[in-house]
């Protein structure tokens, strides 16, 4: 007689878009580390994208965690219709569990994080017609058009989120334009799936998420105090300096990428 482990832990895929044009260096190097330093819950990484081999991103790692990459190349410079494009290719891969965690290659734990932190909703507040210029405006205004209303909660917070494969199928058939890109799609997904979730609204001088870099040297007092109380890390272009990638590697005890 075969006894089940209630217990047994759920292993959980991470999926990394990724586009090398847009990178800026090697944040995916980063990235990858903070999840095997930080990330509780059993997982393998699945990079979809371009610019990087499967083995190098194995060597890496030292073999730490499952890693692979499956090849795709940018096809379009509205970042929502590639990142569908490969949002689709992790619903359709074997080797993507059918809940996943979806999350950006500038995205870096700085410290424990388990699945209900990531599973928690968060919007950065609510998204309107004032909300976006240029491409995002077009976004949001196909987007606003499919949800029939003109405001509504902003899920697109950059930060990693929980998806579902049979829930993202059901979506597809309910709104096949879905799948043409073109749309915040993660406001649709979890304003359709949890209309009357209450979210946690983001404010990052007070909440326990996210911590954005803007500055190449910001002050390091003010930095650590900060990022004593957060979960992830962003940064803009110019905050991905040398000095913030030295910090990142003291935190993910890779002393051989401090650079002098």
């Amino acid at each position: 007689m075969d006894i089940k482990n209630e217990n047994v832990t759920e292993t959980v895929t991470i999926v990394i878009p990724y586009v090398k044009k847009f990178a800026l260096g090697d944040e995916l190097k980063y990235a990858i580390a903070s999840w095997l330093r930080f990330f509780s819950t059993p997982f393998n990484i699945v990079v979809i994208g371009d610019g990087e081999e499967e083995e190098s991103l194995k060597n890496k790692e030292d073999g730490q965690a499952p890693i692979m990459l499956i090849a795709h190349a940018c096809t379009s410079d509205n970042p929502q219709v590639d990142l569908m494009e490969k949002l689709k290719m992790a619903i359709a891969s074997p080797e993507v569990s059918e809940r996943f965690i979806f999350a950006a290659d500038d995205i870096y734990l700085v410290s424990p994080v388990m699945l209900p932190d990531i599973e928690t909703l968060k919007i950065t507040g609510i998204a309107n017609e004032k909300s976006y210029t240029g491409i995002k405006a077009e976004n949001y205004k196909r987007t606003a058009e499919l949800l029939e209303i003109s405001s509504y909660p902003c899920y697109e917070a950059h930060l990693p989120v929980l998806f579902e494969k049979e829930k993202w199928i059901e979506l597809f058939e309910i709104h096949p334009q879905l799948s043409e890109g073109g749309y915040f799609f993660t406001s649709v997904y979890f304003r359709h799936f949890y209309p009357r979730f209450v979210p946690v609204t983001l404010n990052w001088n007070a909440d326990i998420y996210l911590l954005p870099v803007h500055s190449g040297q910001p002050d390091e007092q003010v930095f650590r105090a900060i990022l004593h109380r957060k979960k992830f890390l962003t940064t803009a272009k110019e905050g991905f300096s040398k000095w913030l990638r030295n910090q990142l590697a003291c935190l993910y005890g890779r002393k051989k990428w401090i650079q002098k």
